[in-house]
């Protein structure tokens, strides 16, 4: 009697399935493929935020100087240069001298800076160079020129305390 014996194909006998090694190389892959991601999304927030306070900081500068083009008076007296924050309630209603209301605007302007911006400090001066100085205790006005430049700091991303931003325009009034 003649018995036939089957021939097994090699190919199906070693590719009967995944092994647990194939599967947890998989998930390792796919973590990192995740982790990549997280991180892109994390330095997409950062950069919109950035780019977010740094056009606050432009429009709360551009504040400054529409409040100083109204204020001629004081602008030419001095009065804006290196300016006082004092709050005047007369400002706000029955009027004030132009050297009262150019305290008022910086008292008004530094309010709104650390309400926008974090930590937020601005300062007002003669400069020659607008784009210096570290923070407003060394902001680096050397009371040359004709220009008074509008200096503002805030703490960028990640918040450190360290006022590692800066926007400054020079005036031309």
């Amino acid at each position: 009697m003649f018995v036939s014996r089957r021939k097994r194909n090699p190919s199906t006998h070693y590719s009967a399935g995944f092994s647990m090694i194939e599967v947890l190389i998989s998930f390792l892959v796919l973590a990192a493929g995740l982790l990549g991601v997280a991180s892109m999304q994390k330095q997409g927030f950062e950069s919109n935020h950035g780019a977010y306070l740094r056009s606050q900081a432009s429009s709360l500068a551009q504040d400054m100087s529409s409040r100083m083009r109204s204020n001629m008076q004081a602008v030419e007296a001095g009065n804006y240069n290196m300016p006082s924050s004092t709050f005047s309630l007369s400002c706000l209603s029955t009027g004030c001298s132009s050297a009262q209301m150019a305290a008022h605007d910086n008292f008004e302007w530094q309010a709104e800076l650390a309400q926008i911006l974090p930590q937020g400090v601005g300062i007002i001066c003669l400069d020659s160079t607008a784009d210096d100085g570290t923070d407003v205790d060394d902001a680096e006005c050397d009371g040359l020129g004709t220009d008074l430049a509008i200096k503002v700091w805030w703490d960028a991303m990640p918040r450190d305390g360290v006022l590692d931003q800066r926007y400054a325009i020079p005036v031309r009034l």
